[in-house]
């Protein structure tokens, strides 16, 4: 993929989604996500993380919540003071119209996770992401069903153990 996307999150109440919105330099894509998405994301990013964590396999059983804390806090601290502020240069391009996924793919690969929104029943959008983006986008998705009180936290154990302060951070992928 080349040139850069940023990625905004927001909550609309008013249908009770989540919303995902992609930003190219001269496209905007908007993504809804139900509950139901949204809880099988958690789990299923969390579960993928732990699982292909190398560090992880390394350590001690009885210390493998955190290490999998450690390298989840390490990810979404923010690293690029200047991000933003180049971000906020651009303006943002008209969105489209909003397409309910109704499945988010991820796939492993040796250098980095293909995510893949799904709605009626074709990929809408796929990106490629590095190990701590995907921590970056399960503490965005994370903190955005704690806003919406959806009470998803049961489904990713050791998520739900996190201060919810680490996923204060957007995500932008670069």
């Amino acid at each position: 993929m080349t040139g850069s996307i940023r990625i905004n999150f927001s909550f609309l109440e008013q249908e009770d989604r989540l919303c995902i919105e992609i930003l190219r330099e001269d496209l905007a894509t908007r993504f809804l996500l139900t509950r139901r998405v949204t809880r099988r994301a958690l789990k299923g990013i969390a579960d993928l993380l732990v699982r292909t964590s190398p560090v992880m396999a390394r350590a001690p059983l009885a210390q493998r919540n955190e290490v999998i804390h450690f390298e989840h806090l390490c990810a979404t601290q923010p690293d690029h003071a200047g991000e933003a502020a180049t971000a906020a240069a651009a303006p943002d391009p008209a969105p489209s119209r909003a397409t309910l996924v109704h499945t988010l793919s991820i796939e492993t690969h040796p250098q980095h996770f293909a995510v893949s929104l799904i709605g009626d029943g074709d990929i809408a959008e796929a990106m490629a992401f590095g190990r701590a983006e995907l921590h970056r986008l399960l503490a965005s998705l994370h903190q955005l069903a704690q806003i919406a009180e959806w009470g998803l936290d049961r489904d990713a154990a050791w998520l739900a153990d996190l201060p919810s302060a680490a996923a204060d951070i957007p995500l932008t992928k670069c």
